[in-house]
């Protein structure tokens, strides 16, 4: 599952945008946080079809849970993403 195995490498780098980098551009934090709605949309359109991302319960299903949690700012009251 593409979707959920990039979802590491946006939320990192928007980590690193947002807390670390000397130049916070707004353009950039907008291209990643675009990047990773799109990515969790990918993730929540597979969900509406099955209860888990990998068919069965598996490490996909908890490996994202973190990531969701991080950022329920970003995600409140986007469509498509819950």
């Amino acid at each position: 599952m593409l979707a959920a195995s990039d979802i590491a490498g946006t939320n990192t780098a928007l980590n690193q945008l947002g807390r670390s980098a000397p130049d916070k551009s707004a353009a950039n934090l907008a291209f990643f946080e675009a990047r990773l709605l799109k990515y969790l949309r990918a993730c929540e359109a597979r969900l509406a079809h099955k209860p888990y991302l990998a068919g069965a319960f598996s490490l996909a299903d908890l490996a994202l849970y973190p990531f969701v949690l991080a950022r329920r700012e970003l995600l409140a009251g986007v469509d498509g993403v819950e």
